[in-house]
C-alpha cells in the first residue's frame, strides 16, 4: 500500500470544523497506512488549527466551493503529475473525471464514489430544473451542467461505489441507476479513542437536571421538534443541549415550543463544536436522542454510542442496522412525541437500563462502526480493485 497514491475531492474541508466528520477521517487512516494523500477542497485553508497533519498527507485549496471547473482542473493537473492511482469523491464531484476513461490506450485511475445520504426520486428532477436556472443566471459552468444534468449517463464509468449503510445502497442503486455489483457498503467510523468511553447507569437519583444531547443540523427532519415536545412533558428537571448548525429564527421556534412541566427545565444551544468539545458534550450527557426522518447512517448517533450515551432514536431503516431495542438503547416510532416522553422516563427510571445500553453501545461502536472497522474493508477493496487492472 505504500506505493499507491490517492486523490480526494472535497466540496469544502473538514478541517474547520475540528475534523469529527466525513471522508477527510478516513483518508487520514488510509495516509496512516502508508498511502500518499492528496486532498483537493473547496473553500479556503483555515488560519488556525490544533492538531497536527500526516506528513504523507497534501491540500490543495482553491477558495472556491463546490463542483467548479477550477476545482477539476486542479484534480486532473495533480492526477498527471503525481501519477494519482485512486480518486475519491462523491459521485458529483468525481463525473468530470470520467472523460480519462474515454483516452484510449492511457490508463486512469480508478474513480471511487462515496455517498452518505438517502436521495428522493423527487429530488432527482427538482436537481435538473435548479441547473437549468443556474445556468440561465451563470451560476455554474458548461462542465458542471453536462455532467450533472447527464448524471445517470455517466455514472456506469465510475468504477466503484462505497454505500455507508444498507439504506444508502439500495436508495444508490435506484436514484443514479447503478448496477448493483458496482456498489459494497463499508459502514462509516469513528475514533473510538478520540470519542471515549464513559460508563453510565451506577450513579443514583441526583438533584441536579438530567442532560438531554442532540448533535447535528438542528432543524425539523431531524427530528428536533419531536424531541422538544416529548421532552416539555418529562416531569423531572432537564437541560436540552443542542450542538450543531441553526437557525436564530428556527431556535426562537423551539424556545417557544418549550413548554416544561418542570419549570426550571431549559434548552441550551452550544453552536458548531470542535471534536474534543463535543466528546466531552457526549460523555456529560445523561442521554442522547436522534429522532431524524431520514438518515445516510448518523455519524452523531455513532459518536455518541462510542461515548457510552444510551441513545434514543426514531425506527428508520438505517437505525436499525446500528439499534437493537432495550440492548444498545431504544427505539420509537417517528413523529411521536408520547413515545419518546416515554422513553427518556423508562431510561431515568430504570438504572440497569441505562447502564446496560450504556455499555453496549460502545461494544457496537468497537465491533462494528470504528475507524480501524472502516478503513481494514477499505484497503482490502482497495487492494483487489488493483489487484484486477
Amino acid at each position: 500500500m505504500s506505493n499507491l497514491r490517492l486523490l480526494l475531492i472535497l466540496k469544502k474541508s473538514a478541517l474547520n470544523r475540528g475534523m469529527n466528520t466525513g471522508l477527510e477521517t478516513l483518508v487520514w487512516g488510509l495516509a496512516e497506512k502508508g498511502i500518499c494523500v492528496y486532498i483537493v477542497s473547496g473553500g479556503c485553508n483555515p488560519r488556525k488549527i490544533n492538531y497536527s497533519i500526516p506528513k504523507n498527507v497534501h491540500y490543495f485549496f482553491t477558495g472556491i466551493e463546490g463542483i467548479t471547473k477550477l476545482n477539476c482542473q486542479k484534480a486532473l493537473e495533480i492526477i498527471k503529475k503525481e501519477n494519482v492511482d485512486i480518486v475519491i469523491g462523491r459521485i458529483d464531484y468525481l463525473l468530470p473525471l470520467t472523460q480519462l476513461k474515454d483516452k484510449p490506450g492511457k490508463e486512469s485511475p480508478l474513480l471511487i464514489a462515496v455517498q452518505g445520504s438517502v436521495k428522493s426520486t423527487k429530488l432527482f428532477y427538482y436537481r435538473k430544473i435548479e441547473l437549468i436556472r443556474d445556468l440561465i443566471k451563470g451560476k455554474t459552468d458548461l462542465l458542471d451542467f453536462k455532467y450533472r444534468f447527464f448524471i445517470r449517463s455517466h455514472t456506469h464509468k465510475i468504477d466503484k461505489v462505497i454505500a455507508i449503510s444498507k439504506a444508502v445502497k439500495l436508495n444508490v442503486e435506484k436514484y443514479y441507476k447503478i448496477q448493483k455489483n458496482q456498489c459494497e457498503i463499508i459502514y462509516c467510523g469513528v475514533d473510538i479513542e478520540g470519542f471515549g468511553f464513559k460508563q453510565r447507569g451506577g450513579e443514583a437519583d441526583r438533584a441536579r437536571k438530567y442532560k438531554i444531547l442532540y448533535a447535528g443540523n438542528v432543524q425539523k427532519a431531524k427530528g428536533v421538534e419531536t424531541l422538544i415536545k416529548a421532552a416539555s412533558k418529562v416531569d423531572y428537571p432537564i437541560e436540552i443541549i443542542l450542538c450543531g448548525n441553526a437557525k436564530e429564527k428556527y431556535l426562537e421556534h423551539l424556545r417557544k415550543l418549550f413548554s416544561p412541566q418542570n419549570k426550571i427545565s431549559k434548552i441550551n444551544y452550544k453552536g458548531v463544536l470542535p471534536q474534543s468539545e463535543l466528546a466531552a458534550e457526549y460523555q456529560n450527557c445523561d442521554l442522547f436522542i436522534f429522532l431524524s426522518k431520514s438518515e445516510g447512517l448518523g455519524k452523531a448517533l455513532i459518536e455518541a454510542m462510542s461515548c457510552g450515551c444510551p441513545v434514543i432514536t426514531s425506527n428508520i431503516d438505517t437505525f436499525k442496522e446500528i439499534i437493537t431495542n432495550e440492548e444498545n438503547g431504544l427505539m420509537v416510532p417517528i413523529d411521536d412525541p408520547l413515545k419518546v416522553t416515554k422513553a427518556i422516563e423508562k431510561f431515568i427510571n430504570n438504572i440497569e437500563l441505562r447502564k446496560r445500553c450504556s455499555f453496549n453501545a460502545r461494544k457496537t461502536v468497537e465491533k462494528k462502526f470504528s475507524k480501524e472497522a472502516e478503513i481494514i474493508p477499505w484497503i482490502k477493496m482497495i487492494e483487489t480493485m488493483k489487484s484486477n487492472i
